[in-house]
């Protein structure tokens, strides 16, 4: 899970004092009792599994790689998260789909798991109302309400300023139950951190997420520093922020995520041969998730600093070619749009166009691809 999750912050500027009517918003009451007792019978922070499931393993003579295929389909959302590829998410979402119309499974645990792969797929609407039942269904399971969050954030990324503002409360409501009703989600309490250091006020506030970052370090060393170090460089405290992540890879330095959000502080702030250093190290050897965010961000840095150009396209073909889609890695269209970038920048304006095209094609709504397109015709 990355920063990138932070996703309202673009209402606010423009909303201004529209923010204390909404910031507040109910949510899906849970009272205090229920908190409670689902903590101290650890029903807060009970997975979301279901029994497995089998399902025909693809084989090369299907047109599939040899290995690609499993044999039962994911029965969890831990198992959600281990995939990579489209294929394999549209295979979830359809042996969820199958397990619900056969009344196979509960309907609270699969209503959580489809919202969580229709979020995957972009379907944030159908995401929303998954998960709604799912909190409806299981209503003091911290996993749900943690499910239904990021739904919303999604939801107010595609939506209207005005209706993302309207959403922002029940998100924040949200959360916050997930965080209250299992402690133990390492992943909420960083989105909440990064929310507070990453939203202007009054819907952030630095010092809070400064505060919460440090006690989350007591209790998760890497995922704490990770929170410390964002918020301590977002409230403009760089070195310090730095120094944390030093510290904390200097006790776990096979930690590529710490490596990874490293290089995206040093790339902040424009220290882009140290930050290149950092994504290196975040790529290891294994094809994953974190490899291929690094990936992306190497040709970023060198397209936005215009520089080693011909190297970001290489970097940038790479990463097309493999079709990346993890959770947080970037997807195809925002590397057609650096890849046309790059193109433009070495004077190659037909092959720019077609990049931006298909950036356009893939993500219809960017008023900057469109104008990159308009600039390139005229």
């Amino acid at each position: 899970m990355r920063s990138r999750l932070l996703l309202f912050s673009l209402a606010v500027a423009v909303a201004g004092g529209a923010w204390f009517f909404v910031a507040t918003g109910p949510g899906v009451a849970v009272s205090g009792e229920d908190v409670a007792r689902a903590v101290a019978d650890g029903s807060g922070a009970a997975a979301i599994d279901l029994a497995p499931t089998p399902t025909p393993t693809p084989t090369p003579a299907d047109g599939v790689a040899d290995g690609v295929g499993t044999a039962s389909a994911p029965t969890s959302l831990d198992d959600l998260l281990a995939i990579g590829d489209r294929a394999g998410i549209e295979a979830a979402r359809d042996a969820w789909l199958a397990a619900m119309d056969a009344g196979d499974a509960g309907e609270g645990e699969l209503s959580v798991l489809l919202s969580a792969v229709q979020r995957r797929l972009g379907e944030s609407d159908e995401a929303v109302r998954y998960a709604e039942r799912g909190v409806e269904l299981l209503p003091v399971n911290g996993r749900a309400h943690h499910v239904l969050a990021r739904a919303l954030a999604q939801r107010m990324q595609k939506s209207s300023k005005f209706q993302a503002l309207m959403t922002i409360g029940t998100y924040k409501s949200e959360l916050r139950a997930a965080i209250e009703l299992d402690p133990t989600n390492g992943p909420a309490r960083k989105e909440e951190i990064l929310m507070l250091a990453f939203a202007p006020k009054p819907v952030g506030d630095r010092a809070r997420a400064i505060e919460l970052a440090r006690a989350f370090a007591g209790d998760d060393a890497l995922l704490g520093a990770e929170c410390l170090a964002r918020a301590l460089v977002l409230a403009g405290e760089e070195e310090e922020g730095l120094g944390v992540l030093d510290e904390a890879l200097a006790k776990h330095p096979e930690s590529r995520d710490l490596h990874w959000v490293k290089g995206t502080l040093l790339e902040r702030a424009e220290r882009r041969d140290q930050a290149d250093a950092s994504f290196v190290a975040a790529m290891g050897t294994e094809r994953d998730e974190t490899f291929f965010q690094a990936l992306f961000q190497r040709a970023k840095i060198r397209v936005e600093g215009g520089y080693e150009l011909e190297r970001a396209l290489g970097l940038l073909e790479q990463y097309v070619a493999a079709d990346p889609f993890w959770e947080w890695s970037p997807r195809l269209a925002r590397a057609h749009e650096q890849l046309g970038k790059a193109l433009e920048a070495l004077g190659r304006p037909s092959e720019a166009l077609q990049a931006y095209e298909m950036a356009l094609a893939l993500d219809a709504d960017r008023e900057e691809l469109q104008d990159a397109i308009a600039r390139l015709k005229n």
